[in-house]
C-alpha cells in the first residue's frame, strides 16, 4: 500500500535486542496513518524522517499489538520524486533468461543487483522459449536510473532487457 501525507510525529525507541526503530504518524486530508519503522528499514529511510515533511510511504497494513491497523514501512520517498516513483512503479523490466544462462550463478547474480538496487518497478523473469513467469520472482522492485539495467547487460544481453509500460 502507498500513503502520501506530511510527518506530524516521529517517536524513535530502541527495540529489546538495542536496535533503533521508529513510530512515525503521517497525515492528509482523509486523517492519520501510524508507520512502523522497523531497524532493518530505518537506516535506509532516516533522511527522510523530518517533522512536516510530506512523503510516500509503502509498506503493508497490519493490525499493531494494540489491535489498531498501522503501516509496517518497507520504503519512504520524499514527495519531490513521487511522480518520477508513481511513473516507474507503472513500468515494469522484464528480464528474459536463455537456455544457456539458466543457472543458478546466473540467477543468484540477478538477485544481487535486484537487491542492490531496489526501486518501485516490478521485476519479473522469464525463461526464454517457455515463456514462462519464474517462481522465484523479486519481492522488491528496481531503481531503472541506477547502474543495474548496464549491470544485467553485462550478465544476459541488450536482447534480454526490457521496460515496459
Amino acid at each position: 500500500m502507498r500513503f502520501v501525507g506530511m510527518i506530524v510525529d516521529i517517536r524513535k525507541i530502541s527495540t529489546r535486542k538495542g536496535e533503533q526503530m521508529a513510530y512515525v504518524t503521517l497525515q492528509d486530508a482523509s486523517g492519520m496513518m501510524d508507520v512502523v519503522v522497523f531497524p532493518s528499514t530505518l537506516a535506509e529511510v532516516y533522511q527522510h524522517l523530518q517533522q512536516n515533511k510530506m512523503v510516500l510511504a509503502e509498506g503493508r497494513v497490519k493490525k499493531g499489538q494494540k489491535g489498531q491497523w498501522q503501516l509496517q514501512l518497507n520504503r519512504m520517498y520524499p514527495m519531490t520524486s513521487a511522480d518520477k516513483l508513481l511513473e516507474d512503479s507503472a513500468k515494469i523490466l522484464k528480464i528474459a533468461i536463455r537456455p544457456e544462462k539458466h543457472t543458478p550463478e546466473v540467477y543468484a547474480e540477478i538477485k544481487q543487483l535486484v537487491t542492490k538496487y531496489k526501486g518501485v518497478t516490478p521485476v519479473e523473469l522469464f525463461l526464454v522459449n517457455s515463456k514462462t513467469l519464474v517462481k522465484n520472482s523479486f519481492a522488491n522492485g528496481v531503481n531503472l536510473e541506477s547502474k543495474l539495467i548496464p549491470s544485467l547487460i553485462d550478465i544476459l544481453d541488450k536482447e534480454c532487457i526490457k521496460i515496459v509500460n
